[in-house]
């Protein structure tokens, strides 16, 4: 498997782990924006996952092992793009200066439209991301991920940070278009608990209760281990597992006492 296919894998299985984190928080400012949570807010929901797992793969992936031979930086403004060769207009596809700015672009061109779809921002907030961004991507790989490595691994070059914020910039203004050609009609928000809410509710309410009980749980056995040092093989499992699903039922039990309705 290529390097290139194996970081889609990554950012496609991780993304879609991600986004099942990420649907308890989506419904709930949903449902109080829109007073619905459809297929379309689901597929934004994996697909905004998946693509912003894909930008570490992409950028980051795959890290070095053993001997490798450091990259040095480029800081002369266009000088990348400078290298793309005009007479060869007719045969871009195989011009490697061409095809490393065209897909810069394209990874950024995505941005664009989750900041407006999603964040529901302008141009300029799109761009000024789609630049933060960027920035911190070549920083991460200007400094070898922040000192982890001896040198760097992947090359630091300002003309992605131009490249990629380019990107970030046509994929607002496209995405201002299509949202002002396709803006969704305004729906008063509903007076009763759907059934596909209350479902909504009940998966998030599990969601809640394992991610909470495997936080506590790593929380118990950290203190077992860091602070009592305790062996693994003494660490109390009865105990840990009160704790897992004691925790998270005591949470849910409480929101239902003083709110009267659970936590999803």
């Amino acid at each position: 498997m290529s390097d290139q296919t194996l970081n889609a894998v990554i950012a496609i299985v991780l993304g879609s782990g991600l986004s099942v984190l990420l649907l308890a928080p989506v419904a709930a400012v949903q449902y109080r924006r829109d007073g619905r949570l459809g297929p379309g807010d689901l597929l934004v929901l994996v697909s905004a996952a998946v693509y912003g797992l894909a930008l570490w793969t992409y950028t980051l992936l795959p890290l070095p092992a053993g001997d490798y031979r450091c990259v040095g930086r480029q800081t002369v403004p266009f000088a990348t793009i400078g290298e793309i060769d005009p007479a060869r207009a007719v045969d871009l596809l195989r011009d490697p200066a061409f095809l490393q700015v065209a897909l810069n672009v394209a990874l950024f061109v995505p941005l664009g439209f989750f900041v407006r779809l999603v964040l529901r921002r302008g141009v300029l907030v799109t761009t000024l991301l789609g630049f933060g961004i960027s920035l911190a991507i070549e920083c991460t790989q200007g400094t070898a991920l922040w000192g982890l490595y001896p040198c760097p691994y992947r090359l630091l070059d300002v003309d992605d940070l131009i490249v990629n914020t380019f990107g970030a910039f046509v994929g607002g203004v496209l995405a201002a278009g299509l949202l002002r050609r396709h803006r969704p009609r305004v729906r008063p928000l509903p007076t009763r608990v759907s059934v596909g809410r209350r479902w909504t509710g009940m998966v998030c309410d599990g969601l809640f209760v394992l991610v909470a009980g495997a936080g506590v749980a790593i929380a118990w056995r950290a203190w077992q281990l860091y602070v009592v040092h305790r062996p693994v093989a003494e660490i109390d499992l009865e105990i840990q597992t009160l704790l897992q699903w004691g925790v998270p039922a005591l949470i849910e039990a409480a929101a239902v006492l003083v709110a009267g309705r659970t936590v999803g």
